[in-house]
């Protein structure tokens, strides 16, 4: 929704879930960006494509991963370092 834009909403909540994910273990984050204005946003958060075949089995396995997002789609991964 345009009116929550450049409000730092997004990253806040990005940074919230990485800082979740580490509490649990978590060492890595991915995502699947659904159009290149939500890839550039991921990536002006640092994280970077890489080939799908690259992501561990448990990130192929989710249904995004596995069938939601079309081959195309950008797997997007970065470290989580807070």
């Amino acid at each position: 929704m345009p009116i929550f834009h450049r409000r730092g909403i997004g990253r806040n909540i990005t940074l919230l879930l990485m800082t979740r994910a580490l509490d649990l273990g978590a060492r890595q984050a991915y995502a699947l960006p659904s159009t290149q204005e939500s890839s550039a946003f991921f990536q002006s958060l640092g994280f970077a494509p890489i080939p799908r075949p690259a992501a561990p089995p448990a990130i192929l396995a989710t249904r995004q991963a596995s069938g939601l997002c079309p081959a195309s789609t950008p797997l997007l991964t970065r470290r989580i370092a807070l």
